[in-house]
């Protein structure tokens, strides 16, 4: 596999998307999860974080995909950009967004321009059904 990912954030928020994916699409090649709970230290964030990216070293990008921007998984994320440039890093990942980019990457039609249609699929996905 060419493209891997390490999906990361707060809580549980990391192997809950990937738990949905697997039941969704099934298990997938090349998918890191790395939860970050309030137990963790930045530290071992970091450490989970370079395990995860060890066991993707056969690849030649890593997409790591964070919750939010400027949370701790994300600014460890950037240190981690500036360690490894074939990191490219994603933050305010759904649902939807992570199934669109592993489908799109197992078809190997994963492009610049595919990840934004990616990201307008992704926002459209969310609305306010009862919005009176």
């Amino acid at each position: 596999m060419n493209i891997g990912i390490i999906i990361t954030g707060h809580g549980n928020f990391a192997t809950g998307i990937y738990s949905a994916v697997k039941l969704i699409i099934g298990p997938q090649e090349s998918v890191e999860s790395v939860d970050f709970s309030k137990e963790d230290t930045l530290t071992e964030l970091s450490n989970n974080i370079d395990k995860a990216i060890a066991d993707l070293n056969n690849t030649k990008k890593i997409f790591i995909m964070c919750d939010i921007f400027g949370g701790s998984p994300f600014n460890v994320a950037v240190r981690k950009k500036m360690d490894y440039k074939k990191i490219k890093i994603i933050y305010g990942v759904n649902l939807g967004f992570v199934i669109e980019f592993i489908n799109r990457r197992n078809n190997n039609s994963l492009n610049s321009k595919s990840i934004t249609e990616i990201e307008i699929l992704a926002k459209d996905q969310m609305d306010f059904l009862n919005k009176k």
